[in-house]
């Protein structure tokens, strides 16, 4: 799975993240990337991933957009941006990014898939209904 998140689509990833914080009215958006493994491979111990493979393109997608901060710890990363330290967050993968923002925000929250050749949207809980899905959890 790592090798299919290259530096190209990781890059172009985080463009679109930078374009739709710019849309959205910040001028210099803090981006902050999820490292693909629990606590970003806290340095080899729980994968080499981050080692071996995105931190090699860190230096050069950092160049490119600036204020982006890879392979940071996504158990932590969401509540650094809570607090205001990143204005984006990008996950690498899909739970990685909507288990958080359902803890947020429930009810409300609406998840985007950037880089897709056309606009998707879902909320965040999936297609149930916030009713269906609350029975569930009763």
């Amino acid at each position: 799975m790592p090798q299919s998140l290259g530096p190209d689509l990781l890059h172009r990833t985080i463009a679109a993240a930078n374009a739709l914080a710019r849309a959205e009215g910040v001028a210099a958006p803090r981006i902050g990337v999820c490292g693909l493994n629990p606590h970003a491979g806290e340095g080899g111990l729980l994968g080499s991933e981050e080692r071996d493979f995105h931190q090699s393109d860190a230096r050069e997608i950092a160049q490119r957009i600036s204020r982006t901060f890879l392979c940071e710890p996504g158990d932590t990363l969401f509540a650094r941006a809570l607090r205001g330290e990143f204005d984006v967050v990008v996950a690498l993968y899909h739970d990685q990014g909507l288990a958080p923002l359902k803890v947020i925000d429930f009810d409300e929250a609406v998840n985007v898939t950037l880089g897709l050749p056309h606009v998707r949207t879902s909320p965040d809980h999936g297609t149930r209904s916030v009713s269906q899905a609350r029975a569930l959890h009763a």
